[in-house]
């Protein structure tokens, strides 16, 4: 007991302690786990094809997958958390492995989803939708849903009777665009609108310029009051659209006129309009219209004086 208390006593005043006792009578200290090196590939996991410019991390350590997919990540702790990062990909985290190993990691990829509309009915239209190699077509009611794009990615728009347009997606991934209608589709719809008596819809389509011998409140009681008299536009078929210049004649009891514009939509049309005997009648002319800086086609309501 003494010679115990001697040697403790001993070993105290040297300033050594019970765990270099440990070491020095042939035990080990702690050590740390070896590090893991963790290859894999990344792949989507609809297509199985290889993503590339994924980025990985752990930690302060990071690399990026290459065109095939692959990746390699090292100095990693036995089941470390790993993220994988990819703008168009739902963010996935996986678990490194207790030794070093290949791994695998399928990512889900994030839609981009969105609605196209006219800017005459502003309804949905039945739109393609087209982000670099991938296109979709959207519902009826101009709904769309698209796999591959990226926040600031550009959506190509196409629907027929519209001029193609495009739009940016954003952090949302939720995008609303709007389509213009071309002067063929915009005269359709004008007489659509007549069938139903919505006057007003066409009326605020007549061009600018016209606001110096007429209004739209005269252009809705001319044509309201034809419909009363029996005339009433039911249908039309678009023979042909041409673009020329053409020159709007003088109005003797208007400040307008003669006027000439560029590029104007030259529509030659057959109309089907109602008579007061109840029959129908073919109309066959041409219509002239101008496009404005907001995008619609607009038409040039003739009075008799302006003829």
């Amino acid at each position: 007991m003494k010679v115990g208390t001697t040697a403790n006593r001993l070993l105290t005043s040297l300033g050594i302690g019970a765990a270099l006792v440990v070491v020095g009578c042939g035990g080990s200290g702690v050590v740390a786990p070896p590090s893991v090196r963790l290859a894999g590939v990344a792949l989507d996991a609809t297509s199985h094809q290889p993503i590339g410019g994924v980025q990985i991390q752990a930690g302060t350590k990071t690399a990026t997958t290459a065109v095939d997919g692959t990746f390699v990540l090292t100095g990693l702790s036995p089941h470390e958390s790993v993220s994988l990062v990819a703008c168009a990909f739902r963010p996935t985290n996986v678990i490194a492995p207790s030794k070093s190993g290949k791994l695998t990691v399928r990512l889900t990829e994030l839609p981009v989803t969105g609605t196209v509309v006219s800017n005459l009915t502003h309804t949905g239209l039945a739109a393609d939708v087209t982000e670099a190699t991938v296109t979709t077509t959207g519902k009826t009611d101009g709904t769309f849903s698209i796999q591959g794009p990226c926040p600031n990615g550009i959506l190509s728009l196409s629907s027929a009777g519209y001029a193609a347009g495009t739009v940016t997606v954003g952090d949302t991934r939720k995008v609303t665009a709007t389509l213009l209608a071309d002067p063929a589709t915009t005269v359709l719809q004008e007489v659509a609108w007549e069938t139903v008596q919505n006057w007003a819809a066409e009326c605020v389509l007549i061009e600018p310029d016209t606001l110096a011998y007429t209004s739209v409140k005269a252009c809705i009681a001319l044509l309201a009051n034809e419909a009363r008299q029996g005339y009433q536009n039911v249908s039309e078929v678009v023979h042909s659209v041409t673009y020329t210049t053409w020159t709007f004649p003088r109005c003797s009891h208007a400040r307008f006129g003669p006027k000439t514009y560029a590029h104007v939509a030259s529509i030659n049309y057959t109309l089907q309009q109602t008579t007061p005997g109840g029959g129908v009648t073919a109309i066959n002319g041409i219509q002239h219209m101008v496009q404005t800086a907001d995008g619609f086609w607009r038409w040039f309501p003739l009075s008799s004086n302006c003829t």
